[in-house]
């Protein structure tokens, strides 16, 4: 997480930030940046996404569904399921795919503890 303010002022801005390093022959890195309230919305998000992924499980013949969170800057977390099949992803840039993340449901999960521990950090330096 990150903090920034103006010299002599108190209002500061707080915010997370995503980074990946690129792969592939030619490598280029990607990162997201999000406001400390998008952070928290994210984390709603997620919440809610990991209890639709467990009702959506018992339906596997259920035609493709996608479930994303998108914040102001394109950053995308979700998942969707395919043939009864849940893959989630994160993709950090509106355009290409140098960051994008595929992988099953603990990935959502990895990303909520992630993200609860720099969003728990914020709060204690002042973040509302």
């Amino acid at each position: 997480g990150v903090s920034i303010g103006a010299p002599g002022e108190q209002e500061r801005v707080y915010a997370v930030v995503f980074e990946t390093e690129g792969r592939g022959a030619y490598p280029r890195s990607s990162s997201a940046v999000l406001d400390f309230d998008e952070a928290v919305s994210l984390l709603q998000a997620v919440e809610r996404m990991m209890k639709m992924a467990g009702e959506m499980a018992s339906s596997p013949s259920q035609p493709y569904t996608e479930i994303l969170f998108e914040t102001r800057s394109s950053f995308q977390a979700g998942f969707y399921q395919s043939e009864g099949k849940q893959t989630s992803f994160v993709k950090l840039e509106r355009f290409g795919n140098d960051g994008i993340r595929f992988g099953d449901l603990k990935m959502l999960e990895d990303l909520r503890a992630s993200v609860t521990g720099v969003v728990d950090q914020l709060r204690t330096v002042g973040a509302r």
